[in-house]
């Protein structure tokens, strides 16, 4: 298969991947309930993947590796005691009584 071949395969095939969030809309409430929340996991982990992670090793070559791992571990600390400070005052859930599962 030629260049142009595996430019239209892959365009193909990112269009049907991009398809898929159109299929929520075909789900029932209870369906995508339950979905919703890996989904939201998955849409944060590909961001991380593909934006956060690849500029660690920049970051670490501009200041020592024990200061650019504090920055990180205080970036994800902040930012996970914020969503629990907004959970809790927001929708009045106590993160201690949420039950937490396995996909």
């Amino acid at each position: 298969m030629g260049e142009l071949g595996w430019v239209i395969l892959g365009g193909l095939l990112m269009s049907a991947i991009a398809m898929i969030g159109s299929i929520t809309a075909l789900l029932k409430d209870q369906t995508l309930e339950r979905l919703l929340l890996p989904l939201i996991s998955l849409a944060a982990a590909s961001l991380l993947g593909g934006a956060f992670f690849p500029m660690l090793p920049e970051g670490v070559r501009s200041m020592s590796p024990l200061t650019a791992a504090a920055w990180v571990v205080t970036g994800f600390s902040a930012f996970l005691l914020m969503e629990q400070h907004l959970h809790y005052r927001c929708f009045g859930l106590d993160p201690r009584n949420q039950a937490t599962g396995s996909l």
